[in-house]
């Protein structure tokens, strides 16, 4: 009898688990997104050979530049949480989610333009855009947890930090490995 409940709610979840992988997905891709540009942006902007900046910019610059450009990611999460959550619950899950990925898109569009061109300001604009991007986050998770109930919620949420630390983990060795530039050289 025992197992028989067992199966029954294993195969009543699995709809559930349809509607969850991508929302778990975004949330890996997010998290991965943040820590995937560490490595490259260290290249960009210590590195001799393929820096933005010019040659003779001080050390004491470019740790700043390189400060703000990691802490625009953040700030722009921290700003754009509360309106995209306001939206999220106005217009839907499904639709603002699919904007921020939009916004992601081109938060990583506008930095390879502007290492490309030379042009740093494209790259910050880029980075604060990703960041804001990140805000649909609390959004999956919302939405992770309007499709759970009960046991299996505390379950899904424990997912949701699984993807989120193992995109912690893969994001800068990806972004070491993806910044060599014998792999990757846009000179």
């Amino acid at each position: 009898m025992n197992t028989l409940r067992k199966t029954a709610a294993v195969q009543q979840d699995k709809p559930r688990i349809k509607r969850l992988i991508p929302l778990f997905l975004l949330i890996f891709i997010d998290s991965l997104a943040y820590f995937i540009v560490i490595p490259a942006l260290l290249r960009l902007y210590f590195n001799s050979d393929h820096s933005i900046l010019p040659a003779n910019t001080s050390m004491i610059v470019r740790n700043m530049l390189y400060s703000a450009t990691v802490a625009l990611s953040s700030l722009a999460f921290i700003i754009s949480s509360p309106i995209v959550g306001k939206l999220s619950d106005r217009f839907g899950r499904r639709i603002t989610l699919f904007y921020a990925l939009l916004a992601a898109f081109f938060g990583f569009l506008l930095p390879i333009i502007g290492i490309l061109t030379g042009h740093l300001s494209l790259v910050l604009i880029g980075r604060f855009i990703a960041g804001a991007s990140t805000s649909s986050q609390p959004v999956a998770q919302a939405a992770v947890s309007d499709f759970t109930t009960g046991k299996t919620k505390a379950f899904y949420f424990s997912l949701i930090a699984v993807a989120m630390t193992l995109a912690m983990v893969i994001g800068p060795i990806a972004g070491g490995y993806l910044s060599d530039p014998k792999l990757v050289s846009c000179r």
